[in-house]
């Protein structure tokens, strides 16, 4: 199954921390290796956005390229934003 994350969704998801707040049915569909997942580039703006401000603080992240580690190795896909997606 194909899943669209949001900026919420990814970052409780990425947070070991925050983990947790998740609801069960969403950390299944997280945990099941057969589904894939796509994020926008406007919600990895905001992930950055977020990290450089320090509102995400995990000591799993050095950097923002630890990010970016974590989610390629999650397997998620981030889709560019274009003129299509905003009409």
């Amino acid at each position: 199954m194909r899943y669209y994350l949001d900026t919420n969704v990814l970052i409780f998801a990425l947070l070991r921390k925050r983990h947790d707040e998740l609801s069960r049915d969403v950390q299944h569909i997280l945990s099941d290796y057969s589904n894939q997942f796509y994020v926008s580039s406007v919600v990895v703006q905001e992930l950055i956005h977020a990290y450089k401000t320090g509102d995400i603080q995990d000591t799993l992240y050095k950097s923002v390229n630890d990010l970016f580690d974590t989610m390629e190795k999650s397997n998620i896909e981030i889709v560019p934003m274009n003129r299509y997606h905003l009409i």
